[in-house]
């Protein structure tokens, strides 16, 4: 397998070298139609095993992380603590101060969304719809309750072993719960 993945890289960089040859003939003279069919050609050979090499990287990491990142692992352990530090603040900066504490971070986090979302906000300007002249509907239905035949008829339409929902709970389960 080394051997295989060995004759990529160095096709590869053969290709890379000629594109580069070609690249260098063209500053100096024009290219003959096959040469640049060539160069052409060996551009897309270069970006597929570009792009082959990376989906291969990219599975190998995904089958890493389903073998070892779901376990109780090292691994596992690690990518939490990575997660935990890319996501932690460190510190605020409010009115030109630096707070670090937790408590300090946190009262100034809520004094701030309460002041912004505890005022009412007055636009400056409107839109009047109505000069467009666009019909009006009367969405009042849209308020009125469901009612138990309709949850049961849509429950009744549900496929018995389709995957579950974001409940986690499969057609099967409503209709004979």
């Amino acid at each position: 397998m080394k051997h295989s993945k060995q004759f990529k890289f160095n096709k590869s960089t053969s290709h890379k070298k000629a594109i580069v040859r070609l690249d260098v003939a063209r500053e100096s003279r024009s290219l003959s139609l096959q040469e640049s069919q060539l160069h052409k050609s060996l551009k897309v050979r270069v970006l597929g095993l570009a792009s082959l090499l990376r989906t291969i990287a990219r599975q190998r990491s995904r089958l890493m992380f389903l073998d070892e990142g779901d376990a109780n692992t090292k691994f596992f352990h690690l990518m939490a603590c990575h997660r935990k530090r890319r996501n932690f603040i460190r510190s605020l900066h409010v009115h030109g101060n630096v707070i670090v504490s937790d408590e300090g971070m946190a009262d100034d986090l809520y004094q701030y969304y309460d002041q912004v979302l505890g005022t009412i906000f007055v636009r400056s300007q409107r839109f009047d719809l109505g000069i467009i002249g666009l019909p009006s509907v009367d969405l009042s239905s849209l308020e009125v309750h469901f009612t138990e035949a309709e949850i049961w008829a849509v429950i009744s339409e549900m496929p018995n072993d389709k995957s579950p929902g974001l409940d986690g709970f499969t057609g099967l389960f409503y209709k004979t719960a």
